[in-house]
């Protein structure tokens, strides 16, 4: 059986100030073409359909178009909601759906679900967990004293409650961060509590592929068959620094016999960085390099756009942000560690970004309006 893995569409997403929409409209076009060249039989869809809890009409659309493509070929398709996802609003109309083969899981309601597929190898078992925390599992628990602690423990009760046959295949979409994956800071995984939400990956032992969404970097955790597919698009500059978008088409032939490829998708606009002054950009040589691109720059010098705006526009029309910074500036990210002090001192992390994205410390003044919002917005101890 030839699967699809994809993951975190984020439809509706906006990069800075430019909207995807149409990117994602190119992008499902070319993986619904790449699906039927491939002569896929199931699509896997692990989580984060929507960029929004309460997706826009133009997102929603998107979805149907998708789905009305791959039906063109008759191919399986499952969708499990992420923590971006209502999955109230995602299946609705599940029920209908099923007929079609479209198999819709959008909340945690007590138990594993499962649709049982054949082909020539014999029975294969889909489990669709939708994005899960220990909250969601103790809500079904009634005794006390069986109540789970963390994520790692709400899924091996979900696992360990389902009527599984190991003798047989088994595939689980989960939408969760894997202990081990890597992201960068800009990334999916959650910083704050982080030890609870985390997976350890031997809760997946026993299943002969794990398709995952959350984390935006593709990779296996674990084993080759615990993966993360990635988005079909790069949604951050940082991301198309890293990694080239795709998805991960698997073959599973009779149980423990497996193959897994990647394939790579062409984005109509890919997301590109400038870094220099503002002259530099104008020129006629990168006018032209980044015509087609979503663009972000990196302006070293101080100079406002002010009345050059518009023509910055036109000569780049997927323009998405302006970042100004000084020369000296090096070109590096906040490291993981110190966003992970968020939670604790949130103004010093503002106050240490700010510095690394301007070029400059903040002002007393601003200090003080930062120390004030932070008494309207913060619990108390977090300011």
């Amino acid at each position: 059986m030839k699967i699809a893995h994809l993951a975190d569409l984020h439809l509706g997403k906006s990069v800075g100030r430019y909207s995807m929409a149409e990117d994602q409209k190119y992008i499902l076009k070319q993986i619904a073409g790449k699906a039927a060249k491939k002569e896929v039989d199931v699509v896997l869809i692990a989580g984060d359909i929507f960029d929004d809890p309460v997706p826009s009409e133009e997102a929603v659309v998107l979805l149907d178009e998708f789905l009305q493509d791959l039906r063109k070929t008759e191919i399986d398709v499952f969708l499990t909601a992420g923590e971006h996802d209502s999955g109230i609003r995602l299946e609705m109309g599940a029920s209908l759906f099923e007929e079609m083969n479209i198999h819709i899981t959008g909340k945690w309601k007590g138990k594993l679900v499962c649709t049982d597929l054949l082909d020539r190898y014999g029975p294969m078992h889909v489990w669709c967990l939708p994005y899960l925390t220990a909250e969601m599992v103790n809500s079904y628990i009634e005794e006390e004293d069986q109540k789970v602690s963390n994520v790692t423990e709400a899924i091996r009760h979900a696992i360990r409650t389902a009527d599984i046959d190991w003798n047989e295949r088994n595939i689980l979409i989960a939408h969760q961060y894997v202990k081990g994956a890597e992201t960068d800071i800009y990334g999916s995984a959650p910083f704050a509590d982080q030890a609870e939400m985390e997976v350890d990956p031997s809760v997946f032992e026993g299943f002969d592929y794990v398709a995952l969404g959350h984390v935006h970097e593709p990779q296996s955790v674990g084993k080759n068959t615990v993966r993360y597919s990635g988005p079909p698009l790069n949604y951050t500059f940082s991301e198309s620094e890293r990694f080239e978008p795709g998805f991960s088409l698997v073959f599973l032939g009779e149980k423990g016999d497996y193959r897994i490829s990647t394939i790579l998708l062409e984005p109509a606009h890919p997301l590109e960085t400038f870094t220099g002054t503002l002259d530099d950009l104008m020129t006629e040589e990168n006018r032209k390099r980044y015509a087609h691109s979503i663009l972000r720059a990196h302006f070293t010098d101080r100079t406002e756009l002010g009345d050059r705006s518009e023509e910055v526009r036109k000569a780049f029309p997927f323009f998405a942000e302006a970042v100004f910074q000084t020369a000296e500036e090096p070109e590096e990210s906040m490291p993981a560690t110190e966003l992970a002090k968020l939670e604790e001192a949130p103004l010093e992390v503002f106050r240490q970004f700010y510095e690394l994205r301007n070029g400059r410390t903040m002002s007393e003044e601003q200090k003080e309006y930062m120390a004030q919002m932070a008494e309207t917005i913060l619990p108390e101890g977090k300011k």
